[in-house]
């Protein structure tokens, strides 16, 4: 559908909902018992206030354009030549005071008038002021807030339409136009927090989640000593082998923070047991101890493990490679670390200990996939000991060398 027949459809629906308005307002005067020339008078104020807030609404109605629009756009500066006078500004800035997240960045770059800011030749247009368009032949451009969403707009008016870009749209078409908006945009504020030298910027929520690990590191310091006054039986169970595993994969799981290991909301991340035991290397875990022990902490709900079918097809594919074309070796697993603050994780821990000790299992070589299944049912067992991955017939591994 072209941004054409959506603009035609919104200003439709408009029309739709104002003669709608104007219905129940000339009802209300009926209903107020209003009769005769009154009620023509009347009529004639309500149709015309409303032709007159439609036609300042039309005024301001305007078409974000799309990936294809864009690239119409970046191919006229290309074959004029104009698109050298889109020269880039750095600047050296101390906004690293106010800005530490890209959500932030995105807040003061829609909010302010970057434009003027980052490119030169944009400098002409004070606000709300009508030129030439510097993007488009035979148009009128203007940049103004968005009275509506207070977001900074380059408009561009030709033949009676608008089109309305913001900052980040215009470093696209400048730099290069992706199909996808959502890397269209993250490349642009890439490019954006370069320009205004804020290269060190971090995803609020990578910030959140590192938090969190580091938190649970935290708890984890202090565990034993507390678990034996409040959550005795759980202290039972984490000794010094099981504590390092936990930390390691805690350091381990902060340091490989991104968006693609996404799950649920909550940062996930692949590791190998064997990979575990080589890095703590102290003698005693070896990968089938390791093993053992992750298993009994997600069996206790201090680890989660992440059912594969429950991974996005990047994460698989990521599995998928990792386990190459031998068949006979497992997939990577993908963990999640619950938040260790929230007072009911240990609890349900504690509890959960308690419930193993019950049945005899009080180590994690006691542990089995047969004594989970038999004493807690299939869902837990499951999720301890997840259900093996099998490549469909013409599933190829995407990371396969011809």
């Amino acid at each position: 559908m072209t941004t054409m027949t959506n603009n035609k459809q919104f200003e439709k629906r408009l029309e739709v909902q104002r003669k709608k308005q104007i219905s129940r307002e000339i009802q209300a005067e009926i209903d107020k018992g209003v009769s005769g020339k009154e009620l023509s008078r009347k009529v004639y104020h309500i149709i015309n206030k409303k032709r007159q807030v439609a036609s300042q609404r039309k005024k301001s109605i305007y078409i974000k354009p799309r990936p294809k629009e864009k690239k119409k756009i970046r191919t006229y500066l290309i074959e004029t030549g104009k698109i050298n006078r889109f020269a880039k500004r750095q600047l050296r800035t101390q906004l690293y005071l106010l800005v530490q997240t890209f959500d932030k960045l995105k807040e003061l770059a829609l909010t302010t008038n970057m434009f003027e800011l980052i490119f030169p030749n944009l400098r002409q247009y004070q606000e709300g002021q009508k030129l030439p368009c510097e993007l488009r032949e035979n148009s009128i451009a203007w940049i103004a807030k968005d009275p509506q969403k207070g977001v900074y707009r380059y408009f561009s008016e030709k033949d009676g339409k608008i089109i309305g870009i913001n900052i980040f749209d215009l470093l696209e078409i400048v730099d290069g136009v992706e199909d996808n908006p959502r890397e269209g945009f993250r490349k642009a504020i890439l490019e954006l927090a370069r320009l205004l030298d804020l290269d060190q910027l971090k995803d609020s929520w990578v910030l959140d989640q590192e938090s969190k690990y580091e938190r649970n590191l935290k708890v984890l310091q202090t565990a034993q000593a507390k678990m034996k006054r409040k959550y005795p039986t759980l202290g039972g169970f984490m000794v010094d082998e099981h504590l390092r595993v936990l930390e390691f994969m805690h350091h381990y799981g902060k340091s490989h923070v991104n968006r693609l290991m996404n799950h649920q909301g909550e940062a996930i991340f692949y590791i190998a047991t064997t990979h575990i035991a080589e890095a703590i290397d102290d003698g005693k875990l070896d990968q089938p101890a390791v093993s053992r022990t992750i298993n009994l902490l997600t069996a206790i709900g201090l680890i989660e493990k992440i059912p594969y079918e429950e991974l996005s097809k990047e994460q698989l594919d990521i599995a998928i490679g990792i386990r190459g074309a031998n068949g006979k070796r497992q997939f990577v697993t993908y963990y999640r670390m619950p938040d260790y603050t929230d007072p009911g994780t240990f609890q349900a821990a504690e509890d959960m200990a308690r419930k193993l000790i019950e049945v005899g299992i009080r180590k994690a070589r006691h542990l089995t996939k047969e004594k989970l299944r038999s004493h807690f049912g299939n869902e837990l067992a499951n999720s301890v000991y997840l259900l093996p991955y099998r490549l469909a017939p013409d599933e190829e591994n995407p990371f396969r060398i011809a």
